[in-house]
């Protein structure tokens, strides 16, 4: 490495580049920040050198900034393009980015490459259901399904008493959740839906379905024969022999409803719900929106698109692949989206359905949109309360979250703004649903200002 350094002519510029690069291998395994420190100085003595830009990408990969690692990776590529090794490492970080046009542009470009092989799984190319069934043949000890019990793997259900247990985001298990009575209707011995602490909030809504029975997590393995993931069952059921389930399959208490009705009794109808944003640790960046143009988080994933822009930029021009370049200025029209245009189109009253830290987002509406803004629900709010507030307003606008699936489950009238990344769950038939007819699917670019 000190022979590089040398070549490149390091030693003309102020500091020590070999002391410098001593002192970051022993920084790169303790001190990230340290280290990061020291390879933006190497960086600035031998900026074309590609060992530097693939230890500044790895350590920001592993602080979280993709972003950045992406633009040093982009370099990487740049300096030597035909480098099969940093074009697949290209591939995963836009993979990482969800920027799966690009992942697959560059997926492409790799099979094109001779002697080139790539993994047989491209995860960024796969569905979450085939991702699923691929999960379980890991083996057990990389399941959540551990007990001694086998995993019911599709087929006839009857007479067999099967465990439903819950994995994955809130919105899947809801969209699972629809395929519940269809295994008892199917002849299931019994189907019980296993609830652990993590999941108590899903506990009082899944409780209503007839023919399923609540458990906790001790629940004895002799009194069950086979289980399975609620977020599962859409596959091993639809994609079989059992048609799709009534899209209206949740029945609520009407005092629950009345309840919520009571509240907003004073507010100028219609009531129109509102849920911007998802969980955080499920990659929000693709889904979430900004209630108005005029807050931080708008502002930051502006600067986050342009980036990626700007990285694509450089790739276009050094790979001839203008197609990059077009794909990242489409997925920065979604960062450009916010609520705030449409929410000026309506009448009425908004009723925050926001859950989490995004719902301290109402404070940054303007305020003749905050004061139309009601918050009703409580931060300790379950499931099943969420979805008689829904059933009690007159119409629901949401991003792809369990927002979403409980509208669809009491049948609400409303829209679903798309997220960036492609979900075959919300995929849709002259504007609609084709799942949930009686939901609009609204394709997220459309709130963006025209340019």
């Amino acid at each position: 490495m000190s022979e590089q350094l040398v070549q490149q002519g390091a030693f003309g510029i102020s500091g020590d580049p070999e002391l410098l690069w001593r002192q970051y291998g022993r920084h790169a395994a303790s001190n990230s920040r340290a280290a990061l420190g020291l390879l933006d100085r190497l960086i600035g003595m031998c900026p074309g050198m590609v060992r530097l830009h693939e230890e500044r990408a790895a350590l920001r990969l592993a602080a979280g900034d993709t972003v950045a690692a992406l633009e040093d990776v982009a370099r990487v590529v740049c300096l030597q393009p035909g480098d099969k090794a940093s074009l697949h490492n290209l591939a995963l970080v836009y993979r990482e980015l969800q920027c799966l046009k690009q992942a697959e542009d560059i997926a492409e470009m790799l099979k094109l490459l001779p002697g080139s092989e790539l993994p047989q799984r491209r995860d960024y190319l796969v569905s979450a259901w085939s991702a699923q069934r691929w999960r379980w043949g890991l083996g057990q000890a990389a399941s959540p399904l551990r007990g001694g019990r086998p995993h019911w793997m599709g087929g006839s259900p009857h007479g067999a008493r099967l465990l439903v247990t819950l994995d994955g985001d809130t919105g899947d298990m809801l969209r699972g959740a629809r395929f519940l009575p269809a295994l008892a209707a199917l002849g299931a011995g019994w189907v019980g839906v296993k609830v652990d602490r993590d999941h108590r909030c899903l506990a009082g809504l899944l409780g209503r379905i007839d023919g399923v029975e609540i458990v906790d997590e001790c629940i004895d393995v002799q009194a069950y024969d086979v289980q399975c993931p609620l977020t599962a069952l859409p596959e091993l059921l639809s994609m079989q022999w059992q048609p799709m389930p009534s899209a209206r399959w949740l029945e609520l208490p009407q005092d629950g409803i009345d309840i919520w009705r009571a509240q907003l009794a004073a507010l100028p109808r219609p009531w129109v719900g509102m849920c911007w944003a998802g969980v955080p640790r499920y990659r929000e960046v693709g889904r979430s929106l900004s209630l108005c143009a005029g807050e931080r988080r708008f502002a930051e994933r502006q600067s986050r698109g342009l980036r990626i822009v700007h990285c694509a930029i450089a790739l276009a021009h050094t790979l001839g692949r203008s197609s990059l370049l077009v794909a990242a200025q489409n997925d920065f029209a979604a960062p450009a989206a916010s609520l705030e245009g449409l929410m000026r189109t309506m009448q009425g009253s908004f009723v925050s359905l926001q859950l989490g830290p995004r719902a301290a987002d109402v404070v940054n509406l303007p305020e003749d949109l905050r004061s139309r803004m009601a918050t009703p629900l409580g931060t300790e709010a379950d499931a099943l309360e969420c979805a008689c507030l829904i059933a009690a307003l007159d119409e629901v606008i949401t991003v792809d979250t369990a927002v979403a699936q409980l509208s669809g489950a009491v049948a609400q009238q409303g829209m679903v703004v798309q997220s960036t990344i492609p979900q075959r769950r919300w995929a849709e038939r002259e504007g609609r649903s084709v799942t949930y007819p009686h939901l609009r699917v609204l394709d997220r670019h459309l709130l963006a200002p025209p340019k």
